[in-house]
């Protein structure tokens, strides 16, 4: 009997229950004060909440190649579209469907599933993509096979973008705002590239793809070269659920990854409307306008459009990254734009213009064209950049994985949606024009002498 009394009492399952249930609500509440979970290696927090120490800089570069080298051959390919398509009168948005619609399904399911494949085999994955889908393009010779090139590029980027995202939730915020900012850079890269090599130095189409193979390999060496906290993180998740039986500290339930999409869907929505009308514009309305008062041939105008709309896009991505080193972190929370519906709005808006344009003739200057399209890509680039930041501060850490996934599905279904629009578009407003104007020759900006023969030299 005195043994029995001297000995620790061991607690009922249900005040287990209850007490497991007080140690959830207090870790909920705190987590709004810290970003993340500690871990052994990763930055002491302060008590204010805002982190000690900034991230490693070989972190914060990797991000941000990753996201430019995605969007470098994403924008190469863009740019090349009506090179590509030359000597056809294949709709410019075929390019963009081929280019978006694997990168759709993967961002559409990977949310769901790609958490089970470790993160160095998605790498590999990407880099195979990339590289087997360039060569493709560079050595077909019929225009379908150039878009099965284009298909493997895009499944390449689809799973980047949902794995670059998701890996985020691993290190500091900053890593958001640089991996935006890489794929800015990319997107002024790639046109500026595939525009200085083929209009400015004379080189083909074929060669200028052909140097643009080898970048691919990039992303192993940069993965071979971070710090790799997912890894260890994962692993102390695995023990703590052994250790101590606790449910929902492993995968999200159903439910959850539900209650987080509902959490998220109207910046999805917000990032949907904004790549509808950013790609109807780009690859369906501003591809039937030429003028002849534009110091270069109507074939070079596509070009041009394209280069500028990214710079466009480049800045507005870019500058929440820029920001976020010059001022304190609770002076940037007040530089994000939390309404993005309003950006998409305005994104609506030049779109309408832009039809207008296309269907009555009323403009007579290239350089409008050139200023509203820049406009056009700041606001895509600043709906981008917002909506991402905003889902990584909104969810609690647990969820942050799967929301920063799960967001992507409006960029895809968008673009895609785009495509499907301009391969019906384009045709009828090309059609409209060679009614009502006199010269054809500037109701297209495609050249018409062949893949290889499209430099201006």
């Amino acid at each position: 009997m005195e043994n029995i009394e001297n000995e620790p009492q061991k607690s009922s399952p249900d005040e287990i229950k209850t007490s497991d249930q007080m140690i959830s609500k207090d870790d909920e509440r705190q987590v709004t004060e810290t970003p993340r979970e500690e871990t052994p290696n990763e930055t002491e927090i302060s008590k204010e909440g805002t982190p000690a120490e900034k991230e490693k800089c070989v972190n914060i570069l990797a991000f941000y190649a990753f996201g430019a080298l995605i969007y470098i051959v994403y924008s190469v390919i863009i740019a090349g579209a009506q090179d590509i398509l030359a000597g056809t009168f294949i709709p410019t948005a075929a390019v963009l469907v081929t280019n978006v619609g694997p990168y759709f399904l993967v961002t559409m399911l990977a949310p769901y599933f790609i958490h089970n494949v470790p993160y160095s085999v998605r790498i590999v994955f990407i880099y195979a993509c990339f590289t087997i889908g360039l060569f493709t393009i560079v050595y077909a010779k019929e225009v379908y096979m150039k878009l099965v090139g284009i298909c493997i590029t895009s499944l390449g980027a689809g799973t980047g973008e949902v794995s670059f995202f998701t890996l985020t939730a691993f290190y500091e915020q900053v890593t958001v705002s640089a991996y935006s900012a890489g794929t800015g850079t990319g997107f002024v890269l790639g046109p500026l590239y595939y525009t200085g090599l083929t209009t400015w130095g004379c080189v083909t189409p074929n060669r200028t793809m052909m140097i643009m193979a080898g970048s691919p390999l990039l992303y192993i060496i940069l993965y071979i070269m971070m710090d790799k906290p997912h890894t260890r993180k994962k692993f102390q998740m695995q023990q703590a659920e052994f250790m101590s039986g606790v449910e929902g500290t492993g995968k999200l339930t159903g439910k959850e990854k539900l209650s987080t999409a509902t959490r998220v869907l109207p910046l999805v929505i917000s990032l949907f409307v904004a790549y509808v009308c950013e790609y109807v514009t780009i690859q369906a309305v501003i591809t039937t306008m030429a003028f002849p008062t534009a110091p270069f041939p109507p074939r070079v105008h596509y070009r041009y459009y394209i280069f500028i709309f990214l710079a466009g896009e480049f800045i507005a991505r870019s500058y929440l990254a820029v920001i976020s080193t010059l001022v304190k972190p609770e002076t940037f929370s007040r530089i994000i734009v939390h309404r993005v519906w309003m950006l998409s709005l305005l994104l609506v808006l030049h779109l309408l213009f832009f039809l207008l344009a296309a269907w009555y003739r009323f403009i007579h200057s290239v350089w409008i064209v050139f200023t509203l399209i820049f406009t056009a890509g700041l606001l895509a680039g600043a709906v981008f950049a917002n909506s991402f930041v905003i889902v990584s501060e909104t969810v609690l850490p647990r969820y942050k994985e799967f929301a920063m996934g799960f967001a992507t599905i409006g960029m895809g279904a968008g673009t895609f949606l785009a495509g499907v629009i301009g391969l019906l578009a384009e045709p009828i407003i090309r059609d409209h024009c060679l009614q009502i104007m006199t010269n054809w020759d500037y109701c297209f900006t495609r050249p018409f002498g062949g893949w290889n023969s499209t430099t201006t030299c």
